[in-house]
């Protein structure tokens, strides 16, 4: 499902039982980041994956926009790590299509797991 739309918004709800750790993949902290320089960048990408999610589901439910922020905090969590520099993770052009790509990524990983779980009992 996932693959065919890109849609990451089923992907991150169906994979937030672990408090984002799937999500975030490289725990350090990327060498071309500044926190006095970078962070209220960080905070505008929070705010524009949520506007992009939002846009995707015009009609959700009071619940999902609830989670939205959290949501978009671990997306952009995710970008932020994988990106190789600022100009790269900041860059509003190319948002949607990585954040298909990570789309397409969680759900080949899911996958597998459930794969190699086996069949339910």
């Amino acid at each position: 499902r996932a693959e065919r739309e890109g849609d990451i918004i089923d992907l991150i709800a169906d994979d937030d039982d672990d408090d984002g750790a799937k999500l975030q993949g490289i725990a350090t902290t990327p060498a071309w980041y500044f926190q006095d320089l970078h962070l209220q960048e960080r905070r505008i990408m929070i705010t524009n994956i949520a506007r992009l999610l939002q846009a995707r589901k015009p009609n959700a439910t009071a619940d999902w926009i609830q989670r939205l922020p959290q949501m978009a905090r671990r997306l952009e969590e995710s970008l932020f790590r994988s990106a190789t520099s600022f100009e790269e993770y900041r860059d509003t052009s190319t948002l949607k299509k990585r954040l298909q790509a990570m789309a397409i990524a969680i759900g080949l990983r899911l996958r597998q797991q459930h794969q190699a779980a086996g069949p339910a009992p």
